[in-house]
């Protein structure tokens, strides 16, 4: 739902089904039909590859001039597409491979069939620029964040698939290592934590 409420219309939406249930997703997908007009296409594996190999799946599918990673329990600010897309397209930040957004943590806790909002956090307001040095020594953003120029990820291969986990930090390292990343300064991702009620120890994502 937060793919259709973007300002930013002109986007193709590639939903991986990574081992999950083939019926549950095609049953899912086809109530938001109208909706979707066309700008939607289902990738099914039968068994789970792994965020690395299911991403690519659909880069490699892709034939847009920039791509992005939407974890299915993360989300976008209406204006996402709009603010990340006409960054790049200004010929003054030619020189940028990709760019990043603000974004807000979302802690939340699993309640039954529910989820509870906790707590909010916002990343990166302390952020001008995305440092090389800083980025060997911490991925410093979630995927959800950033948008990337479609030819820089197709020169670098997209995500190395035979890292079991850490995909994108080895991503943003290398993709780092072709141009330098923007940074807009408004909070436009939420990054989603999550714990269960019965397992309060800890949150993931």
């Amino acid at each position: 739902a937060r793919v259709l409420s973007q300002t930013h219309e002109d986007w193709h939406l590639y939903v991986v089904n990574d081992g999950g249930e083939c019926k549950l997703v095609d049953d899912l997908i086809s109530t938001y039909e109208i909706a979707f007009k066309g700008r939607i296409t289902v990738i099914h594996h039968e068994q789970s590859q792994g965020m690395e190999a299911a991403s690519n799946a659909a880069l490699r599918t892709s034939q847009s001039d920039f791509i992005a990673i939407h974890d299915d329990d993360d989300s976008w600010h209406p204006d996402f597409l709009e603010e990340t897309t006409k960054f790049l397209l200004a010929s003054k930040n030619n020189r940028y491979a990709a760019v990043v957004a603000y974004c807000t943590e979302v802690y939340e806790r699993i309640v039954g069939d529910g989820i509870v909002e906790e707590e909010r956090r916002n990343w990166g307001s302390n952020y001008k620029f995305i440092e090389f040095g800083r980025m060997i020594q911490q991925n410093g953003f979630p995927p959800i964040a950033l948008l990337v120029r479609r030819s820089v990820a197709h020169e670098l291969g997209y995500f190395n698939e035979t890292l079991p986990v850490l995909g994108d930090w080895d991503f943003n390292i290398r993709l780092m290592s072709i141009g330098d990343i923007g940074v807009i300064p408004q909070h436009l991702a939420y990054y989603h934590f999550r714990k269960n009620s019965d397992n309060p120890a800890s949150y993931h994502n």
